[in-house]
């Protein structure tokens, strides 16, 4: 995890497209998807996939502080974990921190991301 630098969150709030808390989010993540590592200021096609994520979904008693968002490309939030809950991966006798959480989605993700290019491939293979 990186040191935030309060004059990045302080010059990204000014300019009115972010909030503080979306500053620090991104600051914390290094810009990149916590799942995947998508670069998302690399391209405008990144940028725009940009969404935070609640990492325990708030439908399973994931609440709203700071600890418990990440940044997240809409691919990794919406098409593959969704409302998944990273801690029915971990040991249920464990009481897992932040990182462990974001482990266990990245290794969920990755998982549903290699169905999906599996089933991509045989797209490819069948349209020729």
């Amino acid at each position: 995890m990186r040191e935030p630098r309060p004059q990045v969150i302080s010059q990204l709030v000014k300019t009115g497209k972010w909030s503080d808390e979306q500053a620090r989010l991104g600051e914390r993540a290094g810009w990149r998807c916590e799942y995947c590592d998508r670069d998302m200021l690399g391209d405008i096609f990144n940028y725009k996939l940009w969404q935070r994520d609640h990492i325990i979904p708030k439908c399973t008693g994931g609440g709203e502080d700071f600890d418990n968002l990440a940044v997240s490309c809409r691919n990794c939030n919406w098409d593959f974990k969704r409302d998944w809950d990273p801690r029915t991966a971990i040991d249920p006798s464990s009481i897992p921190g932040r990182d462990d959480l974001i482990r266990a989605a990245r290794a969920y993700i990755t998982g549903k991301r290699e169905g999906a290019e599996e089933e991509l491939r045989l797209m490819r293979r069948i349209i020729g």
